[in-house]
């Protein structure tokens, strides 16, 4: 009897841990990465200390109000708040810098 209630408190932390894992993997088998937010300059949309998942996307699935994380080849620490098509629309601007 006692060897059988251990089993099932076992097998229910096992199971507990899988569940805790599985949305940190899974997401990575469908293209999606994670990002923890370390500042509340996406507030109140995206709250400080938050894990959001990002997945890459052509431009043209993109609407207007999307939130969007972009790399940029530049150098470390440089901010960006605003960047302009060539024909002087703004085409992406930093949420809360309007």
């Amino acid at each position: 009897m006692l060897r059988k209630a251990l089993n099932i408190i076992g097998t229910m932390i096992l199971l507990l841990l899988i569940a805790a894992v599985l949305p940190l993997t899974l997401p990575k088998l469908f293209g999606y990465r994670l990002y923890h937010i370390l500042t509340p300059s996406m507030e109140p949309a995206i709250w400080m200390d938050s894990i959001v998942y990002v997945r890459s996307v052509d431009p043209e699935e993109l609407q207007e109000g999307d939130v969007l994380r972009i790399r940029f080849e530049t150098v470390k620490g440089s901010l960006y708040t605003e960047i302009k098509a060539p024909d002087g629309t703004a085409v992406y601007r930093g949420n809360g810098k309007e």
